[in-house]
């Protein structure tokens, strides 16, 4: 059942444009699930690409994730359990960022402030700057 949610989540993500792992292969027979997920190459979680980025590029990942949560927000979805160990980012080239662990993800438009705000408390490495570059991201996405 878990499976089965994950996957879902991960096609309306996909459907959305958003940058998740392409689903390789999903089977479920006699209450045993199995799902198969594109493996990121070269990609480290957020809180270790924070820590070794210059400040430019730190708040460039920043924007580029918020608008991405902000595009998913806007479409009524919540993640379930945004932190820094749920977004890798590519450590080479555009520095895109994917977003994992789908198993706690809903359509559930009345929660989106509550999973943005577990986003925040589960970021520990964010200055005040960051913080309102995030935001500002964010809700220009969600418009």
């Amino acid at each position: 059942m878990v499976l089965r949610r994950e996957l879902r989540a991960l096609r309306a993500a996909a459907g959305l444009g958003l940058p998740v792992p392409e689903v390789v292969f999903f089977r479920q027979d006699d209450g045993v699930s199995e799902l198969v997920l594109q493996e990121i190459v070269d990609a480290a979680t957020l809180h270790q690409t924070l820590l070794e980025a210059t400040s430019t590029v730190r708040l460039q990942i920043l924007e580029t994730i918020a608008r991405v949560i902000g595009r998913l927000h806007a479409a009524g979805w919540t993640h379930g359990s945004l932190a820094e160990t749920h977004i890798l980012v590519k450590r080479t080239g555009e520095r895109t960022p994917w977003f994992i662990d789908w198993e706690k993800a809903r359509w559930a438009p009345q929660a989106t402030k509550s999973d943005l705000a577990r986003f925040f408390r589960r970021t520990q490495v964010l200055s005040l700057e960051e913080r309102r570059a995030f935001l500002a991201a964010y809700h220009s996405a969600r418009r």
